[in-house]
């Protein structure tokens, strides 16, 4: 009797643990199922196939790109469909796309977050997207900015000493007197914040109008006051040649490689051959790039002797190997046949700058003075997607020199480095860069160093952003006010 009363305790006892015991499975289960799920999910972004109802539509038949705009029934996608398609084609890195996005305005509402799921990270930092396709590009083959600037850019040295680090040719700033070198004071009448941060606020604020109060290298103090205007950028802004030890010394700064670069150039070496120069200084600070035609143009101008030769050689993805060529350099009328050059440059220095670097580093000795280059050493083509009016720029290729080379995607490390106190003008033979420039033409070795200054990385108003056209590499227009 007593184990019968006991019976059913026991049994319940038991029954009790099994429950907890299940329970306890379930929730562990119930876990390890939840992290195997976001474990496959991740896996899947990676090795799975595109699913059965999306089917990639090459851009261009055969793999040969003949335009600004595809060739192929892609023309008639939706943007996301169109750019997803493109990403796995036409793309440098096309084989690390995740293979199983089907991209639709409900999973990415903007194309530029189906752009980021996209683009292969740390290789590509460079491939975007623009809304409006067709200005941009008008913008950039024209050199005339799309909305009124006042046209400078500024750079904090430290606390209160903010200095004018370019001021554009033809801009308002420019006009009023507006000088690189300059420290401003104040703004609008008031002291300049004690902080790039504070500073980056200030310029949200700024209106149509502005006035600074400055400084030039004499101490000298003055207000000067202007509008925003449109206004077009100069590739070449001035040419100046100075007598260094018996020689004629070429020096221009080059603000970058688009809108009518080609005329400039032109123009420009024209006048230097007329001057007799026999030594070449250009300028690439913050040039972030430009028309690879006219880096081409711009090698054969300081050369000449080496017509026939390679320039540049690209190297496309499998699917688009029938465009990988190599571009020649020419003998111009102007070309000035030269052994040397020297580039003044910094981090600002890209692409299109890089690669006239690279170019002509198997054939003269090119000297570089500043700190170092930005690093890229890829490209990619504008593509018109007429029916949305976006311009898609994926990176397409990888260029090399003529020795197959391309060792700077860190960036070329100068010959010289030097720090940028940014106190004078570009083309003022007292200026840092260029007065060692100079100096080492004159005696064949570097001078010591100054450490005036040196940028830091607190804020600047000028930030490089790359772009391309169809077989050239182009630099959208920073904007030099932050609106």
């Amino acid at each position: 009797m007593l184990t019968s009363l006991h019976l059913p305790e026991r049994v319940t006892s038991r029954v009790w643990r099994n429950t907890v015991a299940q329970k306890t499975g379930f929730i562990v289960a119930v876990c390890c199922m939840a992290l195997l799920l976001h474990s496959c999910t991740a896996l899947n972004d990676i090795f799975n196939p595109p699913p059965p109802s999306y089917k990639a539509t090459p851009w261009f038949k055969d793999g040969t790109i003949t335009g600004l705009t595809s060739n192929t029934e892609a023309a008639n996608l939706d943007i996301n469909d169109f750019l997803y398609s493109g990403m796995l084609d036409m793309y440098f890195w096309n084989t690390r796309v995740p293979k199983n996005l089907v991209p639709s305005l409900t999973n990415f509402p903007m194309p530029d977050s189906l752009l980021n799921r996209t683009i292969t990270r740390p290789d590509d930092r460079f491939s975007f997207i623009v809304k409006d396709g067709r200005g941009y590009l008008q913008q950039l083959q024209s050199g005339a900015i799309a909305n009124p600037l006042f046209g400078f850019a500024t750079w904090y040295f430290s606390d209160t000493n903010l200095r004018v680090t370019r001021v554009f040719a033809g801009s308002p700033a420019h006009i009023a007197g507006l000088r690189r070198g300059m420290r401003i004071t104040a703004i609008d009448g008031k002291p300049v914040p004690s902080s790039a941060e504070a500073y980056g606020k200030v310029i949200e604020a700024w209106g149509n109008s502005l006035s600074l109060e400055v400084e030039d290298s004499t101490k000298t103090r003055r207000t000067l006051s202007f509008m925003r205007a449109f206004f077009t950028i100069k590739s070449i802004p001035f040419t100046k040649v100075f007598s260094v030890a018996g020689k004629n010394v070429g020096y221009f700064p080059l603000v970058n490689f688009t809108g009518m670069v080609g005329d400039e150039l032109t123009s420009a070496f024209a006048t230097l051959r007329d001057a007799n120069v026999q030594e070449l200084v250009v300028d690439l600070r913050s040039n972030g790039g430009g028309f690879i035609v006219a880096a081409g143009q711009l090698s054969s101008l300081i050369t000449g002797q080496f017509s026939g030769t390679p320039y540049v050689q690209y190297t496309h993805n499998d699917l688009y190997k029938n465009n990988n060529r190599s571009i020649n350099m020419t003998s111009l009328p102007s070309s000035l046949r030269l052994q040397r050059v020297i580039f003044l440059v910094n981090g600002g220095s890209a692409s299109a700058s890089e690669l006239t670097i690279n170019a002509l580093k198997p054939f003269i000795n090119v000297v570089l003075i500043g700190t170092k280059t930005f690093g890229k050493a890829v490209g990619s083509y504008s593509i018109l997607h007429e029916k949305s009016g976006y311009l898609l720029q994926p990176i397409a290729f990888k260029f090399t020199n003529a020795r197959g080379e391309a060792n700077f995607l860190d960036g070329f490390q100068p010959d010289r480095v030097l720090t940028d106190p940014v106190d004078r003008d570009f083309g003022d033979a007292q200026e840092t860069y260029l007065r060692t420039a100079l100096q080492y033409i004159q005696t064949g070795v570097f001078p010591a160093a100054s450490a005036k200054g040196m940028l830091s990385n607190a804020f600047s108003t000028q930030e490089p952003r790359m772009m391309s056209e169809q077989n050239e590499i182009i630099p959208a227009i920073a904007p030099i006010e932050k609106r």
